[in-house]
């Protein structure tokens, strides 16, 4: 009996403390997790820098463009109409190109390229008549910041552009330097997440007393009810070794030995019990 007792006292512990603990990692890594993805959001896109040079009866322009390479992927990119001598490298060397209609062309880099860098610095270049009244341009991937110059005079700067954004740029008259920020993620998004945010910092700095409170109650109510179950498996034995004491299944010696033994441990235990009382 003494043997089954002490694998139901095991198999009842309990580590509030423990459990609390658990529940702040977790709630650590959801926050983790949380701003992780408003940092995503925030710096989603890529940069885009578009120099024109006047040269002769013609205005050269080179698009740069740090292409993320992804295996499989294709880069793609968009011209406007009237472009000429169209050429696309990478890091100096000329790759192949189709148009896939709607003014976009692509290319797939990443099957021609297995480098160790992220990045590809990717130049596309092409001619426009002089007399080009307008640079047109349509954003095909989301931009973190697009620039722009003419003779190396910047004439357009926008940050955070989003897909399918459209520009145009007076081309034949002194234009000011234009700016435009389109926002591309809406802020009710960043206000949830901020939000959440400080919900999680607050339950993980709040003070731990009510839960060491709680831990003191539970700790008291666990050792109520195995001293009581002890007290009474106790009691049991006591009983058990009566009767086998009587029709002679144990010795004198080893009932008195036993006896005392049962005895001393109840007393001691019901003095427990009464001090948590």
């Amino acid at each position: 009996m003494l043997v089954y007792l002490e694998r139901y006292i095991n198999t009842k512990k309990y580590d509030p403390y423990g459990e609390f603990m658990i529940k702040r990692i977790i709630t650590l890594i959801i926050a983790i997790v949380l701003i992780g993805a408003g940092c995503v959001l925030i710096a989603q896109g890529q940069e885009l820098d578009v120099d024109m040079t006047s040269d002769g009866n013609s205005i050269s322009v080179i698009e740069t463009i740090p292409f993320e390479a992804v295996s499989g992927d294709f880069l793609e990119f968009w011209i406007q109409d009237g472009a000429i001598d169209i050429s696309v490298s990478i890091y100096g060397d000329s790759i192949d190109y189709e148009s896939i209609g709607n003014n976009r062309y692509s290319s797939n880099v990443s099957l021609l390229y297995t480098i160790d860098e992220d990045i590809l610095n990717t130049n596309i270049e092409y001619k426009l008549n002089k007399d080009t009244a307008k640079l047109e341009k349509t954003i095909i991937y989301n931009l973190s910041s697009l620039k722009i110059t003419l003779d190396e005079k910047e004439i357009y700067s926008g940050t955070n552009l989003k897909f399918g954004s459209a520009i145009n740029i007076d081309l034949q008259q002194e234009t000011e330097v234009k700016t435009e920020k389109v926002e591309t993620i809406p802020i009710w998004i960043f206000s949830i997440i901020i939000v959440l945010i400080i919900l999680l910092i607050i339950a993980l700095i709040r003070p731990t007393k009510k839960q060491k409170s709680t831990k003191k109650k539970e700790t008291t109510s666990g050792s109520k009810e195995l001293l009581s179950t002890k007290k009474a498996l106790l009691m049991e034995s006591l009983k058990d070794i009566e009767k086998k004491h009587r029709a002679k299944k144990i010795s004198d010696d080893t009932y008195h030995k036993l006896k005392d033994k049962y005895k001393q441990e109840a007393v001691e235990t019901m003095k427990k019990l009464e001090d948590i009382k």
